[in-house]
């Protein structure tokens, strides 16, 4: 098995990126022994609602949020566009030996969308939250890390609260996650303070 060809995907909406999913890409790194990971932005899941901010904006946060660490990439910037399944097809087809990691929460719905066969030829693991025992999926592995518990909507719901955003805002997205997940001000609002 060759190692520097072994690559590590998480998809997500990232909306907004966060602390817990840096953490858990460069932990599958270290413990898979991978040189390289790709987040890939996806445009919207089948169980989340749509996101608040838009796949160019969620995909700039995360090119800010990975600029630091030169193992992390986001899909655009090695070509691969499209979902989880062209990015594992993709991959494949340069010989690379690609490994899939889920979160808990996405790991919840994968036997919904057959993900074992609709990812054939990936690993697929699943990081399950600090505490839990693993999910018996078929096909998917548990691979035990330690990730921060945070999530994308606490985020958003402190910000629309008029909150700052938290310190597992990666701090290279503060501002701009502050300037698209904090409430619009009100016509009322605005004109009231003029």
């Amino acid at each position: 098995m060759n190692r520097r060809r072994r690559v590590v995907l998480l998809g997500g909406t990232f909306d907004p990126v966060h602390t817990g999913h840096l953490a858990l890409i460069s932990g599958a790194l270290d413990a898979l022994g991978a040189p390289e990971g790709v987040l890939l932005v996806d445009p919207g899941h089948r169980h989340r609602g749509v996101p608040s901010a838009s796949l160019a904006d969620r995909r700039r946060l995360v090119r800010r949020a990975t600029a630091h660490d030169p193992r992390v990439h986001e899909a655009g910037e090695i070509g691969l566009d499209g979902g989880l399944e062209e990015a594992v097809q993709h991959l494949g087809s340069e010989g690379r030996e690609v490994h899939v990691v889920f979160g808990a929460d996405s790991a919840r719905h994968l036997d919904r969308w057959d993900a074992h066969r609709r990812l054939a030829g990936a690993r697929l693991w699943v990081v399950p939250r600090s505490g839990e025992l693993g999910q018996d999926l078929v096909g998917v592995e548990v691979l035990q890390l330690e990730v921060p518990s945070v999530s994308s909507t606490q985020i958003r719901f402190a910000l629309a609260d008029g909150r700052r955003p938290p310190l597992t805002v990666p701090a290279a997205c503060r501002d701009a996650v502050t300037r698209l997940y904090s409430p619009v001000p009100s016509y009322h609002a605005v004109a009231e303070h003029a």
